[in-house]
């Protein structure tokens, strides 16, 4: 188990042990590490190939850890109620509201989410 190492856009180090009594979790640990960008150390590798032999043979169950999970999904009604209340949401911070193009969206949620934090920075 790894806990939060920095707050407030701090940088930190985090020390995971891991065994071969827990190869199960070596697979999540590895995607971690190479979706950070950081190096994966050649025995955690080993771990996590060794699991992903053993998965494949049926001898071993892989865990639910909810890593890279495929998220919470809106209704209908819910996701247009979402897109009104961020429309608004952003028209109050001055930002300008056109279409519903995918791109807009993302550009939208991306500014929104710059003026959230500037705002969190400021108190």
């Amino acid at each position: 188990r790894v806990g939060r190492t920095g707050r407030a856009g701090a940088k930190g180090t985090a020390i995971t042990f891991i065994g071969p009594d827990e190869e199960r979790y070596a697979p999540d640990l590895v995607k971690a590490l190479r979706e950070s960008g950081a190096a994966v150390p050649q025995d955690l590798q080993a771990l996590a190939d060794s699991f992903h032999t053993k998965h494949k043979a049926g001898l071993v169950k892989a865990h639910g850890s909810g890593y890279g999970g495929s998220g919470f999904k809106f209704d209908t009604n819910e996701e247009e109620r979402f897109r009104v209340d961020k429309k608004a949401k952003a028209k109050a911070m001055g930002l300008e509201v056109e279409g519903e193009e995918d791109a807009e969206e993302a550009a939208l949620d991306a500014a929104v989410a710059a003026l959230e934090a500037v705002r969190w920075d400021l108190h």
